[in-house]
């Protein structure tokens, strides 16, 4: 849609030409290869410690101003410590099946380390994780040796799943599985050994929460159990993500399964090196201090930290259609499977047996996927197709008018709401011409606009404390309703 408008004349639609195009960049942020630049304080000597969070591209989303506040996110795992300061004021009582606690003890390390990964707070001290500020809920299924002990989660799960219903949380994390994998167990065999627990999981997903599971570290070809129940039951699909390990440079690491038949729900993100005691992910230890450890244990929390991010980011999105822009939004730059593939090498059926869907990248998931469409009470435009021609006296006045004037896009892949700067869709008109009609000259092309803060991106509804949806500029929200 192309509009001209001047002192003399009413606006009318002219002709077709593209309003802008938008890069893959927020703020500082660089490539799911690298994350780029960091400018949030004293916060950069935290984020640099935690080298997973540049490999997923979290400064893209920590310099727009996300940070997963009010995102509620389920460790379900050996417990988290709550007397650790990373944890200050987010850790929230969840349950534990091993002891009398609330869940905010742990006698292993790992769900403390687990949890700091996705949430640990940017205090100036250590490390930060993917969303420092979201809420965390601790749900100890694993005793101090890092076991089910007596209990079975046919015994935990049910229960578990109801507390995070009630408590209305978004993700669990599942750092956990069996040594089984999803090809070496029959449908009969799950639906014998697991009722109850499959019928939880399901009725998570029915209340749009989103499961991420680590992929398990028995060097196979396929994802534990519990990671590929989708293969068996489809309707947990749109509930399940499942992630494999990459390592500092991209390289596949030696220990992590590959996504195989699960890979439609599988993406990649750090999980640390071979050599955990050097190049493992540095983060949060239980009694205090920080400890390396690797695994796709490790990746998992930062695909969750991620989902958080985006659903602060995009609160008009659901948990599950955050987690299907994930996937959407997922590369394969940069990745390199342990024998030397890589997607120009091998191509993709290579690449998504072993990564599935790519690494996560949060740059990309923070901008439009498909384009941005733009709603008016009688008609729905794509924004790339619509400018505004002004004459000359109306030029300059309509532009800094305009620029006061946000306008919601929506992506064409999901809904996500994007605000848009009005004063970029104001050209000069592109010829003086009695009949603007018949101007055979197109008009200026307006620059390139990056998608961030500085240039006004924000989003109208916010979460509040209790993790539900608010309008915040009700004023300035277009119906999107019918918008493809």
């Amino acid at each position: 849609m192309f509009i001209v408008a001047d002192a003399h004349r009413c606006f009318c639609i002219f002709s077709i030409m593209p309003l802008f195009f938008f890069s893959a960049c927020i703020g500082g942020g660089g490539g799911g290869g690298g994350g780029g630049g960091t400018n949030f304080g004293s916060a950069g000597s935290e984020y640099a410690a935690q080298s997973g969070l540049g490999h997923v591209a979290a400064s893209a989303a920590l310099n727009a101003g996300y940070s997963g506040r009010n995102i509620r996110i389920g460790i379900a795992d050996s417990g988290i410590d709550g007397q650790h300061s990373e944890f200050s004021g987010r850790l929230n009582s969840g349950h534990d099946w091993q002891s009398s606690s609330d869940g905010r003890i742990d006698l292993h390390g790992h769900g403390t380390h687990v949890a700091a990964i996705a949430s640990a707070a940017q205090d100036g001290n250590g490390m930060h994780g993917v969303a420092p500020n979201s809420q965390l809920y601790a749900y100890r299924i694993l005793n101090a040796s890092g076991k089910f002990g007596s209990q079975t989660g046919e015994s935990m799960i049910p229960s578990l799943v109801s507390d995070a219903r009630r408590k209305n949380v978004h993700i669990i994390n599942n750092s956990w599985g069996s040594r089984t994998e999803i090809n070496d167990i029959t449908k009969s065999e799950i639906e014998t050994e697991l009722p109850r627990e499959l019928a939880a999981w399901q009725s998570a997903v029915n209340s749009d929460m989103v499961m991420v599971w680590a992929a398990g570290n028995q060097r196979d070809n396929e994802v534990s159990v519990r990671a590929g129940l989708p293969h068996y039951f489809s309707s947990l699909r749109p509930g399940w993500l499942t992630v494999v390990s990459s390592g500092a440079s991209g390289t596949e690491p030696v220990y992590t399964n590959r996504c195989g038949i699960s890979a439609n729900w599988c993406l990649a993100a750090p999980g640390g090196g071979d050599a955990q005691n050097t190049t493992g992910i540095w983060a949060a230890n239980t009694g205090g201090g920080y400890v390396r450890r690797s695994g796709t244990s490790m990746s998992a929390p930062h695909v969750s930290g991620g989902l958080a991010l985006l659903l602060e980011a995009f609160p008009s999105l659901s948990p599950q259609a955050a987690a299907a822009r994930l996937l959407q939004t997922a590369s394969y730059d940069g990745l390199v499977t342990a024998d030397g593939c890589t997607l120009s090498r091998c191509g993709t059926t290579r690449m998504q047996s072993v990564f599935g869907r790519g690494q996560m990248d949060l740059q990309s998931a923070l901008a439009p996927v498909l384009g941005l469409t733009l709603a008016t009470s009688t008609d729905i435009f794509d924004a790339q197709d619509s400018q505004l021609s002004a004459g000359s006296v109306l030029y300059g006045p309509l532009k800094t008018a305009l620029s006061r004037r946000p306008i919601i896009g929506a992506d064409k892949f999901d809904g996500a709401h994007f605000t848009l700067n009005g004063g970029n869709f104001v050209t000069p008109e592109a010829a003086a011409s009695a009949d603007m009609m018949a101007t055979t000259t197109p008009p200026q092309k307006a620059p390139m606009w990056a998608i961030s803060r500085l240039f006004g991106w924000q989003h109208n509804l916010v979460r509040d404390n209790n993790g539900a949806l608010v309008h915040q500029h009700p004023e300035r929200l277009f119906d999107l309703s019918s918008a493809p």
